[in-house]
């Protein structure tokens, strides 16, 4: 049997909406954390996807929920901190491009990925220019990731 993999997404603007409902429609995951800062948008998100597990603390939900994946979905400026942070706790990540400001960043989030044994997926929403689920199997391969 296939593994189901848990994720969780940081931030529930438009970017988060469209990786939460891309992460919930595929069959192989269960989306069991969202977090946001905007109590407003995280509530609106969780309640369309029935998402019961909510927070404003992305660290919190990930040692509440212990995800195999961490979708990051805000603003590029803030991938490195919170990648890094995610990382650090051992837990895979999902971002989307670019993945980082510089690429001092990235070769620092690389080394950690390997140091901790995580693996890092970097998409581009639409890719295929259909629906938000296009992208998923970019994150989700027949072989296991995990």
């Amino acid at each position: 049997m296939k593994k189901t993999y848990k994720v969780a997404v940081i931030g529930c603007g438009n970017r988060g909406t469209d990786t939460a409902e891309a992460y919930n429609f595929h069959p192989r995951v269960e989306l069991v954390g969202l977090c946001d800062v905007n109590q407003n948008a995280l509530n609106s998100l969780g309640e369309k996807l029935k998402v019961k597990n909510r927070y404003t603390d992305f660290e919190k939900m990930i040692d509440e929920v212990s995800p195999d994946i961490v979708a990051i979905a805000v603003m590029t400026d803030s991938h490195y901190q919170i990648a890094r942070r995610v990382i650090d706790k051992g837990v895979n990540i999902e971002v989307e491009k670019p993945f980082c400001m510089y690429l001092e960043e990235a070769d620092i989030l690389i080394s950690m990925a390997k140091t901790q044994g995580t693996k890092i997926a970097v998409h581009h929403q639409s890719r295929s220019g259909g629906a938000p689920v296009s992208y998923t199997h970019l994150t989700l391969p027949t072989s296991d990731l995990v």
